[in-house]
């Protein structure tokens, strides 16, 4: 689980904990200067595609905003909160 050209330390265990895949996120955002193009604690209201640009209108600290971009990446925090299904007999 890494990037082609960014790896987890040879120490990391197979099944990384939480702070190790933030570390390692925070260690490629800096590497490769993509820190300032990473916003969070936005929500996106709308993303739609404009020709070759996608169109991105969010509510963040900054308030509303209205964003154009080649490309988009867009990372909703899933794994934020532990989802554990009800399976009969799982406990």
């Amino acid at each position: 689980m890494s990037f082609r050209d960014h790896f987890f330390p040879s120490t990391t265990p197979l099944f990384p904990t939480a702070a190790q895949v933030q570390t390692y996120l925070v260690a490629y955002a800096q590497k490769f200067g993509l820190r300032p193009y990473i916003k969070f604690g936005t929500a996106v209201t709308r993303l739609h595609k404009d020709g070759e640009e996608w169109v991105v209108e969010s509510t963040g600290k900054d308030g509303e905003t209205v964003g154009r971009y080649d490309r988009v990446v867009v990372a909703n925090g899933h794994y934020e909160q532990v989802h554990v299904p009800e399976i009969p007999g799982i406990s």
